[in-house]
């Protein structure tokens, strides 16, 4: 059970940190553009990052919980 809940665990924290890398970069990358079409598309892109963001955050306090809990 502990490594079923560390690797869910895991697997929540490396959502939360690649989200936070595509969401930042995404927004970087929309600020230096001109064309307002690819302006959308990255700051689209960017919701896709702040999802994974969420997703992460809520899979990592459950089963850190859990592994404190073991």
């Amino acid at each position: 059970m502990m490594q079923v809940a560390l690797f869910l665990h895991l697997l929540g924290a490396f959502s939360l940190v690649s989200g936070t890398v595509v969401a930042g970069a995404a927004f970087e990358a929309a600020r230096r553009r001109q064309n307002p079409r690819e302006i959308a598309l990255l700051l689209g892109l960017t919701r896709v990052g702040v999802a994974l963001v969420g997703l992460g955050t809520i899979v990592v306090l459950p089963f850190g919980l859990w592994l404190v809990h073991l």
